[in-house]
């Protein structure tokens, strides 16, 4: 019947160009961009409908509590399946499954020493020596010592690709042990979509987003990169490739674009405003004027239990501040630009249920603690 092809190929036509726009954005994209979203997300077309905007993705920052948030998201969100990945904001935007993307932040000074003592911390080391090379640098043993030997290659205009290959680096065994045993951790949910995920050691520069920890055997110190880590992350094409600068318009744009964004130090309000975004309703502990509010119990993962350093922010002279305040200027632009909307997320939900989702004294020690960078 004439007319019922016609019917057919009307209806067929928008599902072909949006097939068609979702290749030519694959194949504009970085190359091992597209490779890890497609095989990290299960990324299928159905023969008969639009794919299904089913997909939540987070990004991962390191070292700003996006271990435990992605478990606690895992459950909130379902039936959505959120994957979560230390890669680049822009690492999913090709993806036709993808319903939004979600991130948490932290305080600048906190993020720094946290990725220090993560680079301290005892596999993180091991994994450093097995794969140093000759002539790389050595990762100072004082933390004030490595937040000056950064600030210096700061100011030196640092910039480039330190993309891992996908080939070893050493002939140790310790190196090939941790990149099996990450594999199949980044194969099961919230990493991959799916359980059991086959992923392919040829594919090692990309997994996982491709910005781990396991990543930075090129960077100086073969361990994180604390320039902005946080405005990196929301801005890169490519994890590990540093830019000379970062572009706070695009940053702005991006942040805007989220989803949802919480921070670290208003954990709780952060887990309660992803309820509110997702079902419009709120979990008994969601009320600061409520008994229940000590109730929460989320998790709490990867809290660097292996490195026993004694180094408090508390503790650090103003001299080193003021070093790791240039460090990171850009996500303190990042991390007051957030708070804002933070705030004016947490104050609709207030106006639509007359609960408190953040308490006064996380409101005043938070903001507090910023504005003291800033002065």
């Amino acid at each position: 019947d004439p007319s019922s092809l016609r019917t057919v190929a009307v209806n067929a036509m928008p599902r072909l160009k949006s097939f068609s726009l979702f290749l030519l954005a694959a194949a504009a994209s970085d190359e091992e961009t597209c490779k890890v979203s497609m095989l990290q997300t299960s990324v299928t077309l159905g023969r008969t409908a639009l794919p299904e905007k089913d997909q939540v993705y987070n990004v991962h920052i390191p070292k700003s509590a996006g271990s435990s948030f992605a478990l606690d998201a895992q459950d909130i969100l379902r039936p959505l399946h959120l994957i979560s990945q230390e890669g680049c904001l822009s690492l999913h935007r090709s993806n036709p499954h993808l319903k939004g993307a979600i991130t948490m932040l932290r305080e600048p000074r906190a993020h720094v020493l946290s990725q220090y003592k993560m680079c301290r911390s005892q596999w993180v080391e091991e994994f450093r020596q097995a794969t140093r090379q000759k002539g790389q640098h050595v990762l100072p043993h004082r933390f004030e010592n490595w937040v000056e030997a950064w600030e210096r290659i700061r100011e030196e205009g640092w910039h480039g690709d330190f993309t891992p290959s996908s080939n070893l680096e050493s002939q140790n065994d310790i190196e090939q042990k941790i990149r099996e045993a990450r594999m199949e951790a980044w194969g099961e949910p919230p990493y991959s979509i799916d359980n059991g995920t086959r992923l392919r050691m040829e594919d090692w520069p990309s997994l996982d987003g491709g910005g781990t920890v396991w990543h930075f055997t090129r960077v100086p110190f073969q361990c994180y990169a604390p320039i902005n880590l946080q405005s990196q992350r929301l801005s890169c094409q490519k994890p590990l490739r540093y830019e000379s600068e970062i572009d706070k318009e695009l940053l702005i744009e991006n942040v805007n674009s989220l989803w949802f964004v919480g921070f670290a130090e208003a954990y709780q309000s952060s887990i309660c405003l992803l309820h509110w975004r997702f079902s419009r309703t709120l979990p008994p502990y969601c009320d600061c004027n409520s008994d229940l509010w000590h109730s929460f119990q989320g998790h709490s993962e990867n809290q660097n239990s292996t490195y026993h350093g004694e180094v408090k922010l508390s503790q650090l002279g103003r001299k080193v501040l003021k070093k790791i305040d240039a460090l990171t200027s850009t996500d303190r632009f990042l991390y007051g630009f957030a708070w804002r909307r933070f705030l004016r997320d947490c104050e609709e939900v207030y106006q639509s249920t007359g609960k408190r989702i953040l308490c006064n004294n996380s409101t005043s020690s938070t903001m507090t603690h910023h504005q003291k960078q800033k002065n």
